[in-house]
Formats: structure tokens, C-alpha cells, sequence
């Protein structure tokens, strides 16, 4: 992405005019890249903005496209309805969403531990062993870290306990 914004940036004449543009999850880019990607579009092109602010991952300004039409869905279709009931209980969006997948799905669970990174690793640990027990399938089962490369120290880690780690 990085090198086709810079290719936008530069030259655009280099590159070939859009008939459709699509940018999805919107509310994560800067509006100094959507402004960019816009230029590639052709004059009779079509432009689709798609974003959630209550998805955002960074703190970026929000910003408006004042001759767009805006559609507002609060309706979610990926998550299982367990999910959503859990969104709405802890009104993590500012719209009550309405599940709409046919999936019931489980409720999550919610692990407290201190903030020390030794602590961390425990609960991951702990959680891991359940799920094996439960009858999951270590294939099954993913660790995801939001810490950042630097930071996390799952990444840092080549065991969990007994249990051997892998990443990309």
C-alpha cells in the first residue's frame, strides 16, 4: 500500500485511472491518503468509502466527504450473536448493533491478570490448558498479540510454559 500511495504521491500520470476505487475500513487511514487515492479515480469513476469509527485502530481525525452519500448500517453479519450481545453489553459502539449472523456462538471469556508481562504469559498459559482439555486441538488454537513486534512478549517467547510457540 505504502509503495502505491507513494506512487500516487509522486506520479500519478504513472499509474492507470480507476473505474472503481473501494477503501475499506476507512476510519484507519489518514485523509492525506484518501485525498491521494481519490486522484487516481477516472472523472466518471465511482469511489466507495467503508468505515466504523467504532472500529478504529488509530487515532486519526475523523473526516467527512461533504458530496458523498452516507449510509449508516448498524448491523453486523460476521460476528456470532453471542459476540454482539457482549458489543452492546458493554457498549463498544456507539449504536446498539443488531446480530445478524445465523451463528450463536460462544461467549467470551475475559482473563484479568496484572500487567507484568510474567503475568500475561500465565493467564495465556492457563487459558491454553483449558482449551486443551476442553478439547481443542492446539492447530485450533491462535495466540494474537496487540502489543506491537517490539513490545509483545509472546513474540519474544519460544514456549509458553510446556507448550511449544511458532510464528510467521
Amino acid at each position: 500500500f505504502t509503495d502505491l500511495l507513494e506512487l500516487v504521491c509522486l506520479d500519478p500520470s504513472r499509474l492507470p485511472r480507476l473505474e472503481v476505487l473501494i477503501i475499506d475500513e476507512a476510519q484507519d487511514f489518514d485523509f492525506e491518503w484518501i485525498k491521494a487515492l481519490v486522484t487516481i479515480v477516472k472523472s466518471d469513476g465511482a469511489i466507495y468509502l467503508l468505515s466504523d469509527e467504532s472500529q478504529m485502530l488509530y487515532d486519526r481525525t475523523s473526516f467527512e466527504l461533504s458530496d458523498a452519500v452516507t449510509i449508516d448500517c448498524h448491523e453486523n453479519f460476521r460476528s456470532p450473536k453471542r459476540i454482539v450481545d457482549v458489543i452492546n453489553a458493554l457498549g463498544l459502539s456507539s449504536h446498539p448493533v443488531q446480530a445478524r449472523s445465523v451463528q450463536l456462538g460462544e461467549l467470551p471469556e475475559f482473563v484479568s491478570y496484572d500487567s507484568s508481562d510474567q503475568a500475561g504469559l500465565l493467564a495465556t498459559e492457563r487459558v491454553i490448558s483449558r482449551l486443551l482439555s476442553q478439547g481443542y486441538t492446539k492447530e485450533q488454537i491462535t495466540l494474537l498479540s496487540f502489543s506491537g513486534r517490539e513490545k509483545s512478549a509472546l513474540l519474544k517467547s519460544q514456549s509458553l510454559g510446556v507448550y511449544s510457540l511458532r510464528s510467521f
